[in-house]
């Protein structure tokens, strides 16, 4: 990212093959998906300025199994929007959420299965930066539920997450997930509704 080009500050969606999850083929998806602005050759999107991609195994709508949030403008207002996938290869707009600002960090997308919502995270572009939640069950609407000073407090301890001795790379890794899983849920189910 950087640069006098606002693009550099973008994202793009590119597709990538793998059967062991370790190597990885980059096919060539020119002739499958017509951008105007492509960066690379597996480019299947973008640019725009958003979240990762999100597969969503739980819904029974097909054709949004993948999901990203991103930045879009309605009547000069910036807000988010919703782009959806079958098969990560091809996109649409989905959704517009005009009543949610955009933001100007990584938004991060996850799924409370047992009650059947999802919950977004992201900063907003006021110069609040603290984490905000909005939940939603169907993706036509989000409902803000303000920011949480649990994950804010996490993001505060993160160096506490180091490795103790004699743990493997992959204990530490179980350990290092265990714990943001556990803090994730708590937000969830017992703290979101917290707002400053």
């Amino acid at each position: 990212a950087g640069g006098d080009n606002p693009l550099t500050y973008y994202m793009n969606i590119c597709y990538a093959e793998s059967k062991d999850g370790i190597n990885w083929v980059k096919p060539d998806m020119t002739d499958k998906v017509q951008l105007s602005d492509r960066r690379a050759i597996n480019q299947v999107s973008g640019p725009f300025e958003g979240s990762p991609v999100f597969y969503d195994k739980w819904t029974k709508d097909s054709s949004a199994r993948f999901k990203v949030i991103y930045n879009t403008n309605s009547d000069g207002k910036d807000c988010r929007g919703l782009m959806v996938s079958p098969d990560g290869i091809n996109w649409k707009t989905s959704t517009v959420y005009p009543n949610v600002g955009a933001s100007d960090s990584p938004t991060s997308l996850c799924c409370d299965s047992e009650n059947n919502s999802y919950y977004m995270y992201a900063r907003k572009f006021n110069g609040d930066r603290r984490v905000w939640v909005w939940k939603t069950d169907d993706f036509k609407t989000f409902t803000e539920l303000g920011a949480n000073e649990r994950f804010a407090y996490w993001l505060s301890h993160q160096n506490e997450f180091v490795p103790e001795g004699g743990e493997s790379n992959a204990e530490f890794a179980q350990r290092c997930a265990e714990g943001l899983n556990d803090v994730f849920i708590d937000m969830m189910k017992n703290n979101i509704h917290e707002a400053a």
